[in-house]
């Protein structure tokens, strides 16, 4: 039998520690889901729960963000994709969830749903082209959006928001909140012009 050299079995221990090592090296994949602002923002209209419902979709985001990964912005003209740090869910159907919750919130209305759903009742429908959903981690996360209100008799309002939102604490978790406050002032605007619509029938 041949005998293999001490120095030879020691290489081969070292090599197999270092690859292992390199395997167990990858840090784990973390997931973050946007929510719904959790704020104490009440109804701004009267007479109890308004008695229709607003539909919202279609969303449309941009393709430069709507990855798995966070896209993060490091230079003006630069980002990365943290192939460790992910949303739990697409944003073409987070965000369509999120923005739903804060209008159902902001007008009070018996409920909010998708275009994919039930339309009965639905007296408004929403449509929202995300182009622009920056992050920086540490500092702040913007949301652009251009947005239309569909109503009554084919009638439709469009609108535009910006919504930046500083990020005091550090971390993806910090991050991922402060889009959620972005899309409530996004959603503010939204209701508002819903509200001018009811106003005026």
């Amino acid at each position: 039998m041949m005998r293999i050299p001490v120095t030879m079995k020691h290489s081969a221990a070292v090599v197999a520690l270092l690859l292992a090592t390199g395997c167990g090296s990858s840090p784990p994949q973390r997931y973050y889901t946007l929510a719904a602002d959790q704020g104490t923002e009440k109804p701004q209209m009267t007479g109890g729960a308004a008695a229709y419902t607003v539909a919202v979709g279609p969303v449309a985001v941009s393709p430069m963000v709507d990855r798995p990964q966070l896209v993060i912005q490091v230079a003006p003209n630069r980002v990365a994709l943290l192939d460790d740090q992910r949303w739990a869910e697409p944003l073409s159907s987070a965000i369509p969830r999120v923005v739903a919750a804060d209008l159902a919130k902001l007008l009070d209305v018996t409920a909010v749903v998708y275009p994919q759903e039930s339309l009965v009742n639905v007296k408004y429908r929403v449509a929202i082209e995300i182009s622009n959903f920056i992050s920086v981690p540490g500092e702040a996360a913007t949301v652009e959006a251009s947005w239309t209100v569909y109503g009554p008799h084919d009638s439709a309002k469009r609108g535009h928001s910006l919504a930046t939102e500083p990020i005091k604490e550090t971390g993806y978790d910090a991050l991922a909140a402060a889009h959620g406050r972005a899309l409530m002032s996004v959603s503010r605007d939204v209701a508002a012009e819903i509200r001018s619509e009811e106003a005026g029938n």
